[in-house]
């Protein structure tokens, strides 16, 4: 009998395992049957943008539970960061977890990093040993008829896209291949070079080498707006499990006050309309553009910053006056 009481408590414990180690099929496998998973977790995006290693759980040998750990290290010392291009993760898993697992997860991420940030999906119990930063994103689920949910878009947006409607000029396509999606960030990268703080030209590399390598698991579409032969817009999302993740989009100067991109996320609503999807619009910690999400009628959802331990104990305790 305590044979097999120790069997069963080896198996069910998490592990921290390093990247190299960490099994890429099992570990996509997993995050496949997640449904409320960022494609963000998928291995191949999440090892072009940055160097990272996991917790894991293994039962009847797959992967049960997920936690990615984005890590950056400076003069040896290893520590958390949430990196570009990635808005959240979290601990990836399709049932609750146990008391012991939060725990185990708690102390394994402690144990084997001194200070950091992490932004996750969930607060899952881990307020009560991380810091903790409520931060906005914004959902809007597409369960309905195309006709009920525009219903729900406020006025201001419903008379913007009846006047767009109403210029012959204007027509909207979508595409969905490597080179479309490599011009739409390249001029995105144009248009927000001077506004996006700590963002360089080696993290949009690294972006696209991620939409590269999980091209075959997820459903990319840039949607974009033209005035005659000019493009004007682009809007570009990515659909992986129940969710359809807008990453990123841009308008030409000229354009901007007409609000053209309005038609980009009216095309996607109408394109998941009756489905299971969730539209993920994300962060809006600016004002405006918070309310241009919740004009299309999203819902608030809350995601987490959680901090190990602030930065000047860290060192504190590196230099052990502490």
């Amino acid at each position: 009998m305590g044979q097999f009481l120790r069997k069963n408590t080896k198996r069910t414990m998490l592990k921290f395992i390093l990247h190299a180690n960490i099994d890429k099929d099992k570990w996509d496998n997993c995050l496949k049957k997640i449904d409320r998973a960022h494609f963000y977790g998928l291995y191949g995006y999440l090892s072009a943008i940055c160097q990272w290693n996991a917790l894991v759980l293994e039962e009847n040998n797959e992967y049960t539970v997920l936690v990615p750990l984005p890590f950056n290290e400076k003069f040896g010392i290893r520590f958390l960061y949430q990196p570009f291009f990635c808005q959240q993760l979290g601990v990836f898993v399709d049932r609750n977890l146990t008391p012991q697992e939060t725990k185990q997860i708690v102390g394994l991420i402690k144990k084997n990093h001194l200070f950091g940030k992490l932004q996750w999906a969930n607060k899952l119990g881990f307020e009560y040993n991380f810091s903790l930063l409520e931060k906005a994103n914004f959902e809007l689920p597409l369960n309905n008829s195309f006709e009920q949910l525009s219903s729900s878009f406020n006025q201001n947006r419903k008379r913007n896209l009846k006047k767009l409607h109403e210029l012959d000029a204007l027509t909207v396509h979508q595409v969905s291949d490597l080179d479309a999606i490599t011009r739409c960030v390249d001029s995105f990268q144009k248009q927000m070079q001077d506004k996006i703080i700590g963002v360089r030209q080696e993290h949009y590399h690294n972006f696209l080498e991620g939409n590269r390598s999980v091209l075959k698991q997820v459903t990319p579409t840039v949607v974009q707006i033209y005035s005659k032969q000019e493009l004007v817009s682009e809007s570009y999302f990515i659909e992986f499990n129940n969710r359809v993740i807008y990453l990123m989009g841009y308008t030409v100067a000229n354009y901007l006050k007409l609000s053209v991109s309005s038609l980009a996320f009216e095309k996607i609503i109408k394109n998941y309309a009756n489905s299971n999807k969730i539209l993920d619009f994300e962060g809006g910690s600016i004002p405006g553009i918070a309310q241009f999400y919740l004009s299309f009628g999203a819902q608030k959802k809350e995601y987490y910053v959680f901090s190990l331990r602030p930065i000047f104990i860290a060192v504190k305790k590196i230099f052990k006056f502490v």
